[in-house]
């Protein structure tokens, strides 16, 4: 919604800005009831990464949820949405086996070898891509057999093993600007359909001393030299888990326009300046005509923009499609404002409220990526005669209006 007060005129719509939040990186260990009260170094077995449905894997909202406007403006590499996963894994500490061991878990990316170095999946949506951060702390890329280790801990247990524990680890999730949005409003489901093999995997192993983040650990066998107790396991996640894991609503992503600034906030005055009484020697003369633009910019290319407009605070004349005047003492009587195209004559119909809308397609479309389009309008005072029907004619006075617009887009 914006406003325009005429002769003075205002706006107040803002549009939605897409400023992603970085998530936060989550590496907890969640203990189980039933251990010793005395504690050692143990080894573990029995891991298993857990997926959606299994544990307490889970995610949190997209963040933005909806993202707009995505315009030629925003460079490539700009993060739009973020969030963050949480991989649950749990495994049974080993009987009678004290030694020192760390369980860690790493991730690697598989499905599309051809993407070797590549750290971005296309998604459904053309100029959007997914990118996984484990820890969210670097980007997890497309290698050929590394599997890259990002959460561990040191393992301590009860002195007489069997006890269940859990480790649940972080991942970061973005959306990130790969390329040209075509002008519509998207929904980010999934990969595009080239990408439909991709696929993100946690591994978790055991390993006798702490990997550094980054460290490949592809070779790890998940058991220890002194000890037969094995633990090792993995579980995948497609691109569409990766959106939706914890029932999450898919974010949004709007590529359309920018409203002209000069509307957003207290909005924009449109002088109509002085006339004279003696302009309006009839019913429905119109006179002080003024003529101002709306301005879209920074357009996604093919965008099909339309505009409406309904009254302001002043509400309309009854029966004449003309925003009131101000009506406190002082003010002019028996005169309206009508709005037009530029050039054209025939009123454009204005709204009551915001419920009470008749677009109107701008006269043109932005054929390329960051075009500006105008909605050309004319404001004209025009005689009513309606404050005082039986002694008709204009009275002098100030004759301020205003009136609100929406732009919505096909």
């Amino acid at each position: 919604m914006f406003d325009l007060r005429l002769s003075v005129a205002r706006a107040a719509l803002g549009r939605p800005r897409g400023k992603a939040l970085a998530g936060v990186a989550l590496a907890v260990c969640l203990a189980v009831p039933g251990g010793e009260a005395a504690a050692a170094r143990k080894a573990v077995q029995d891991c298993v990464v857990q997926k959606l449905g299994e544990g307490a894997t889970t995610g949190s909202p997209w963040n933005p949820p909806q993202v707009g406007n995505i315009g030629s403006s925003v460079p490539e590499g700009t993060v739009l949405a973020t969030r963050t996963l949480s991989i649950s894994s749990q495994y049974r500490y080993a009987d009678n086996v004290q030694v020192d061991s760390h369980v860690v878990h790493g991730a690697y990316w598989s499905g599309m070898p051809w993407l070797s170095g590549i750290s971005i999946v296309p998604t459904n949506v053309p100029g959007v891509g997914l990118r996984v951060k484990p820890a969210g702390a670097w980007e997890l890329k497309f290698e050929p057999r590394e599997i890259r280790a990002y959460a561990s801990r040191a393992l301590e247990g009860p002195a007489q093993g069997g006890s269940l524990d859990a480790f649940a680890s972080g991942i970061t999730v973005e959306l990130v600007v790969t390329g040209t949005i075509p002008s519509g409003v998207y929904e980010v489901t999934g990969p595009d359909s080239n990408s439909s093999a991709a696929r993100m995997t946690i591994k978790m192993v055991q390993t006798a001393s702490q990997p550094a983040s980054g460290v490949d650990i592809s070779l790890e066998s998940g058991v220890l030299p002194t000890s037969g107790a094995v633990c090792r396991n993995e579980a995948w996640f497609s691109v569409a888990e990766l959106i939706t894991i914890g029932g999450v609503t898919p974010p949004l992503v709007t590529a359309v326009c920018n409203v002209d600034a000069r509307y957003v906030g207290y909005g924009r005055e449109v002088t109509m300046g002085r006339v004279a009484v003696g302009d309006f020697p009839r019913p429905g003369a119109r006179a002080g005509t003024v003529p101002f633009s709306i301005s879209l910019s920074d357009c996604a290319a093919g965008a099909k923009p339309k505009l409406a407009l309904y009254a302001g605070v002043q509400g309309l004349v009854p029966g004449v499609p003309a925003l009131r005047v101000d009506s406190a003492f002082g003010y002019a009587r028996n005169v309206g404002i009508v709005l037009t195209r530029q050039g054209e004559t025939t009123p454009l119909v204005i709204g009551a409220g915001a419920g009470d809308l008749n677009f109107y397609p701008f006269s043109s479309r932005p054929a390329v990526q960051g075009a500006t389009v105008n909605f050309d309008l004319e404001a004209h005072y025009q005689r009513t005669d309606h404050d005082t029907p039986v002694a008709p004619g204009v009275r002098p006075g100030r004759a301020n209006s205003s009136v609100r617009f929406q732009v919505r887009y096909d």
